[in-house]
């Protein structure tokens, strides 16, 4: 009969489920019986009993779970009892550091349903198992986690928003199944809440806002509404009515893994007040621009004064004493919200215009000089991608290596050759290697692509039209122009300050070299100049440019 080493008689048990589903379902009820049976049985005296609601795949989030193992070896209790081996982790962080702490004397561990124990004077082939088997759980672990995110993309893809937790006002509605008349328990669809003052919160912001009302003075009428009381209202503040007003959800669309989708839900808020709302906020990035005239394509926060603040459209009307017309001039200015002007400057909407039009002549460049860089890139892409082909095969080879390495360790622990700690060092050196490996590979990969390229070429064919795209589009279109063209724009009196983002920037540079002849592609002394430069060109391209530019493109903004 096998000897078993117990520190004490004293026992732990942990009972975890994964959800807030399973927690009321049999899987609770039947680990705590089976365990209380099994102390019986085995003459433990079970000190306190740990129920956790939380994932076992991950040890840095089961903060649940470490304060139970915590409290074990504050007092010292010899014994901790699992239902099963995957109820007690399924990530190999904590497998291993219960290992140490059993090798040591300090706990042994009992798994009540396979009625196993595993404990200091265990032989190594019980260790090698309880790794095999927090090795399947894991896998199942990643498998499951795919499926359940491809779901969700499906889901959401279909136009209704994955989450059980939508923004107030709205509920997950539970569907009926079709054969039975019931309702599902998985799954439903977004539905207003019935519960009408939580609707009326969100009604009353956008309204308050698009009547005008900051942040703070919306939060000071809503509390003295009483549309709010007790917790609510206390953690109700400037942020929490800021983000509900630049939420795409109240508009028909939602954010899911960073993606903006077309929902199914219905929509509350009037869009008159979706509206305003928009043109004072500025539709930070969360929403589509959708500017109501030219001159408010200026004021959604993209230019800003110097001293920080927004600049606002502020149009007068003037009657022109000459001949009795009206005459309505656009002007703009800083809202002086930190009280840094003495007096505000008015400038024009046109002369604004005029200075960001000046750009367009900085960075046009002719269809010869393009060509030029173009062919260049094209030489180096194709040098850059024999060279990468090379060193994937040379990788895979290497790592098809290791992985033979480590099937010949396990035949060498199978057969006794090495002992359990020796196998467990070469495996960790192995595993690091063939991690490393992948990682390179995955890079190297993914620098064969010809995204890059695609948008280098799509920088230059901009700035080939720049002059005329400037002329015949739309002031909303222009924006978009001035979007991918250049960054902080801002207002300096009666000036236009800003930067050229890095493509253009370096285009520029290219630009004034040429009148040294440095780009003249032939077999000349100067042949390399032109390769280091595209190289340049190309690396400021790929960081500064990449979406923008075929969003552009699909746009009709730029000419496929």
């Amino acid at each position: 009969m096998e000897k078993i080493f117990y520190r004490n008689t004293n026992a732990v048990a942990i009972i975890r489920v994964s959800s807030g589903r399973q927690k009321d379902g049999i899987s609770h009820d039947t680990q705590e019986l089976r365990i209380k049976e099994y102390c019986k049985d085995k003459g433990l005296d079970l000190v306190k009993l740990f129920i956790l609601t939380e994932s076992a795949k991950s040890s840095e989030h089961r903060k649940k779970y470490h304060d139970a193992m915590a409290f074990v070896k504050k007092n010292k209790h010899g014994n901790v009892l699992f239902y099963m081996q995957d109820r007690e982790t399924r990530n190999f962080t904590d497998l291993e550091e219960n290992e140490k702490r059993i090798r040591a004397g300090e706990i042994t561990i009992h798994y009540v349903n396979d009625r196993k124990i595993i404990h200091r004077d265990s032989p190594d082939g019980d260790f090698l198992t309880r790794d095999f088997n927090g090795l399947m759980a894991r896998n199942y672990v990643r498998v499951l986690s795919h499926r359940v995110a491809d779901a969700m993309t499906a889901k959401a893809e279909s136009g209704w928003y994955p989450s059980s937790h939508p923004p107030l006002g709205y509920i997950v509605q539970k569907e009926k199944d079709i054969e039975t008349g019931r309702l599902k328990s998985r799954g439903g669809i977004i539905a207003l809440d019935p519960i009408e003052v939580n609707r009326k919160i969100v009604l009353r912001e956008f309204e308050l806002r698009a009547t005008g009302y900051a942040y703070e003075k919306i939060k000071e009428m809503i509390l003295s509404e009483g549309l709010l009381s007790g917790k609510r209202a206390e953690k109700y503040g400037k942020s929490v009515i800021e983000y509900r007003l630049k939420n795409p959800f109240y508009r028909g669309s939602f954010l899911w893994n960073e993606k903006l989708y077309k929902g199914k839900h219905e929509v509350f808020i009037p869009k008159e007040w979706l509206d305003k709302v928009d043109a004072m906020n500025g539709q930070w990035g969360m929403t589509k621009r959708n500017f109501s005239s030219e001159h408010m394509a200026l004021v959604d926060g993209w230019l800003k004064c110097s001293c920080g603040c927004r600049v606002i459209y502020d149009p007068k009307v003037k009657k022109l004493k000459t001949t009795g017309e009206t005459k309505t001039y656009h002007y703009y200015h800083c809202t002086n919200g930190k009280k840094a002007h003495g007096k505000l400057d008015n400038l024009q909407g046109e002369k604004i215009w005029q200075q960001l039009g000046e750009v367009m002549e900085k960075i046009n460049i002719s269809e010869e000089f393009a060509k030029d860089i173009a062919d260049a890139l094209n030489k180096t892409e194709k040098k850059a991608h024999r060279a990468t082909e090379m060193q994937i095969v040379e990788f895979k080879g290497k790592e098809r290596e290791l992985q033979s390495h480590e099937d010949k360790l396990f035949e060498l622990l199978i057969g006794g050759v090495i002992q359990k700690d020796d196998f467990d060092r070469q495996l960790t050196r192995i595993r690091s290697n063939r991690d490393s490996l992948s990682d390179q590979l995955e890079s190297l990969q993914k620098s064969l692509t010809t995204a890059v390229m695609e948008t280098a070429k799509t920088v230059l064919e901009l700035a080939t039209s720049a002059k005329t795209l400037w002329i015949s589009k739309s002031a909303q279109e222009r924006r978009e122009l001035l979007d991918l063209i250049l960054s902080n724009p801002t207002l300096d009196g009666l000036n236009v300050r800003f930067e050229l983002k890095k493509p253009f920037a370096v285009l520029i540079k290219m630009a004034e070299k040429t009148e040294k002849e440095e780009w003249c592609p032939g077999p000349d002394l100067n042949r390399h100049a032109p390769v280091k430069e595209a190289q340049d060109f190309k690396s400021c391209a790929s960081t500064s440019f990449a979406t923008g530019a075929h969003e552009m493109k699909s746009k009709k903004i730029i000419s496929d």
